[in-house]
This record gives C-alpha cells, sequence and structure tokens, in this order.
C-alpha cells in the first residue's frame, strides 16, 4: 500500500487576499496565507538594544 496523499491546500489570489476582513496581518507567499506575528513592543526593543 503507497503512502496517503494529502489534498493540495487552496491557493489565494490577489483578489481573495483583497476580500479578507479583519485587522489580522498576513503575509501572501505563493498564494498561501502565513498569519504574521504582532510587532514586538517597546519593552523587548529596549532589551534587544541592550543585548
Amino acid at each position: 500500500m503507497g503512502p496517503e496523499q494529502r489534498p493540495a491546500p487552496p491557493r489565494f489570489t490577489c483578489a481573495d487576499y483583497r476580500q479578507w476582513a479583519g485587522d489580522e496581518r498576513f503575509e501572501w507567499i505563493e498564494g498561501l496565507p502565513y498569519a504574521m506575528a504582532p510587532a514586538p513592543g517597546r519593552k523587548h526593543q529596549g532589551v534587544l538594544g541592550e543585548v
């Protein structure tokens, strides 16, 4: 018995991306959306500056 094949994830177009509602930020790479982490806070940036 061969390995199971998963269906390919759906690809999105630029028109699809423009219709997404909400404040969530995404990176859109080759038709696949990736959720982006929020920007680091001031305290985090201060600590990194000390390092």
